[in-house]
């Protein structure tokens, strides 16, 4: 969404289906009272109809619960615009893997050779096989996100979306006259700020968290959307190259492993 005039400033992105952790299990049975999928959305439900945000363990359930039920014969899912802050990356590692990283979106405090280090800050090193396969971050200069997000224009009669600036629509005056704005230039300048700064309050947690857990893959989007849609696409392929790799000398281990036990076996049966 950031290349091509829309008002994403990060892109996020995982492959890796998750079912070790508690977010794809139920209450399903003999039992009266609801499932875990009922007891989420009813969740959800009430904080969406108070106003308010849906909680961040809740949102990494379900969708833990939905990447667990991603056949087996598809590659895999993909995440745009989630987890968007460091607890969000802690809830869903949580939801897919049971690990618990500790985050803290704000900065650390220096530490003191004489004072003991705060709780948590000796916590166990991330899992080597997190929960998702790569975390993709759209870099792209506030300046430069401000411009997209604004001057989009609407052909209410096909439904086409145009950028003034980046995607602008033909020389057609027909076409010309039937453009509308999506939403009021003013609307989107005050929305689009606060986000703007919400994002750049989170950025550097994010991606030191990101990196911790090796998920960590910038991409340059100042680009042509063509342009970084080819280099996102050929992190995914790169990541999904190496997966399939892992997963094959894996195998053969467990393989060996195996042969090795049987033939231990054997002998100390004769």
């Amino acid at each position: 969404a950031a290349a091509d005039g829309g008002t994403g400033v990060a892109g996020v992105a995982g492959g890796a289906r998750g079912t070790q952790g508690g977010g794809g299990g139920s209450s399903e049975g003999g039992s009266a009272g609801p499932t875990e999928a009922e007891s989420l959305g009813r969740t959800a439900a009430e904080a969406l109809a108070a106003g308010k945000a849906v909680p961040d363990s809740v949102l990494a359930s379900l969708v833990a619960r939905a990447a667990a039920a991603v056949d087996d014969d598809r590659s895999g899912f993909l995440l745009d615009g989630f987890p968007a802050t460091p607890a969000q990356l802690a809830a869903l590692e949580k939801a897919l893997t049971g690990y618990e990283p500790v985050v803290d979106a704000k900065k650390k405090p220096p530490q003191s050779r004489l004072v003991a280090p705060p709780p948590g800050a000796d916590a166990a090193p991330p899992p080597r096989r997190p929960g998702l396969d790569a975390v993709l971050r759209l870099n792209l200069d506030a300046d430069l996100a401000r411009r997209r997000a604004l001057g989009r224009r609407l052909d209410p009669e096909t439904g086409t979306v145009y950028h003034l600036e980046f995607a602008p629509p033909a020389d057609d005056a027909d076409l010309q006259d039937r453009l509308v704005p999506l939403g009021t230039e003013a609307d989107a300048e005050a929305q689009l700020l606060p986000l703007l700064q919400a994002y750049k309050d989170t950025e550097a947690a994010m991606e030191t968290w990101c990196s911790a857990l090796g998920l960590y893959r910038p991409v340059d989007a100042a680009a042509a959307a063509e342009e970084v849609a080819a280099a996102a696409a050929a992190l995914v392929e790169t990541l999904s190259a190496a997966k399939a790799e892992m997963v094959e000398k894996a195998q053969a281990e467990a393989r060996a492993a195996a042969e090795a036990k049987a033939e231990a076996d054997a002998a100390e049966a004769e």
